[in-house]
């Protein structure tokens, strides 16, 4: 684990590499701050599955559902945009949505966006606003994604809905040249920034190093203190995402991963995670409330482990989504959420099926901060 405030110096060959222009100087500075997630939102956006998503085998038609759920669960907190890849889908959709109800309900808008697979919080639009302006105004940072390292192709269309999105809204676009997933970042709105070491895999970002990415995110992220997480949830094919292991609950508290004590697989995990948080706080002269958050029992699916956290949570105005799957862990951990969060109520969502697509309520939605909603056009 390691924690650097840096002045920035970045190479300038990871610039030319994605054929973004270099400004000398632009990179040692703040000029976009990304908003905490409990931060008030705008909305929330979903990407909706596509019938022949390859993230859930043999659940196809019923990843159709779990979306349709997820609409269900936000529109009561907060507006709900959706992106659809196709015509037909969309279609499908619509009638799907009025079936519920839900079409009655100006809370929940659908879009003509294409995407490879649902999992938003990795290939969507990160709001930023730019530091110190006045007014405020929302700018989507463009970062590259390529599916965890290549790991599912085709993403193509994916790796185009932030510029998408923004166009629909009519926001700025911010050109980023290096790989970033949504799930392997967590802010607490004041500077401090976990990330997740597998950003820097030569498959991800070998044209950058360490120093780069946390010189990207001062400039872009206004992340003046950057904590690199290196721990891998088992099950996890994103190779150690921070929003399965530790997340911000607050400015100065962070919730980690507890091992269950039946989960050989992940033994030691929990004490990992403390290890590294503490010696962040030595590095940062900082205390921040440790809590840590029991992992339910290993849970499996056609001989396939899942990678089943409590931790994949989502803020949504007034409550928190929290993924739940069934076990006995369930209450335990609605628990704790609530305890951290007595002005929001606690929602669980049934995430056993979602979880075969190795992802969960986090790794599902995207949330729109409001910076300045008159800007918004579809606020």
């Amino acid at each position: 684990m390691q924690v650097r405030v840096l002045p920035g110096t970045l190479n300038h060959s990871c610039w030319r590499a994605f054929g973004v222009p270099f400004v000398p100087g632009s990179q040692d500075r703040v000029q976009y701050v990304l908003p905490a997630e409990w931060d008030w939102h705008v909305a929330t956006w979903l990407s909706w599955p596509r019938p022949e998503t390859i993230s859930f085998p043999g659940l196809e038609a019923r990843a159709q559902q779990i979306w349709l759920e997820l609409v269900a669960t936000i529109a009561p907190f907060e507006p709900v945009h959706v992106n659809v890849p196709e015509p037909a889908l969309y279609r499908v959709v619509a009638r799907r949505l009025a079936a519920c109800g839900l079409d009655r309900c100006d809370r929940v808008q659908l879009h003509l966006i294409p995407s490879d697979e649902p999992w938003i919080r990795d290939h969507g639009p990160i709001f930023v606003r730019a530091a110190g302006a006045a007014p405020l105004r929302p700018v989507v940072l463009n970062w590259r994604y390529n599916a965890w390292g290549g790991k599912y192709p085709p993403w193509n269309a994916d790796d185009l809905v932030p510029r998408r999105v923004a166009q629909l809204l009519g926001c700025s676009t911010v050109d980023v040249p290096a790989v970033l997933e949504g799930g392997a970042i967590d802010s607490n709105g004041r500077g401090v920034l976990l990330a997740s070491r597998c950003l820097l895999a030569p498959s991800r970002n070998g044209h950058v190093g360490a120093r780069d990415l946390e010189s990207m995110f001062r400039q872009y992220l206004g992340a003046t203190h950057t904590v690199w997480i290196d721990a891998v949830l088992a099950g996890d094919d994103t190779d150690g995402h921070v929003d399965q292991l530790v997340r911000f609950c607050g400015p100065d508290t962070v919730l980690y991963a507890q091992d269950h004590p039946r989960d050989e697989a992940n033994a030691g995990l929990g004490a990992k995670l403390l290890a590294q948080l503490r010696a962040a706080q030595d590095t940062l002269g900082v205390r921040w409330r440790l809590v840590p958050l029991r992992l339910p029992a290993p849970l499996e699916r056609e001989g396939v482990r899942l990678p089943a956290s409590y931790l994949n949570f989502y803020y949504v105005n007034g409550a928190v989504i929290v993924p739940v799957f069934g076990c006995p862990e369930d209450a335990a951990a609605c628990s704790v959420l609530q305890r951290l969060h007595p002005d929001r109520q606690v929602v669980p969502f049934d995430a056993r099926e979602l979880i075969w697509g190795l992802g969960a309520v986090h790794c599902a939605t995207q949330q729109q901060p409001a910076i300045d909603s008159q800007c918004l056009a579809l606020g």
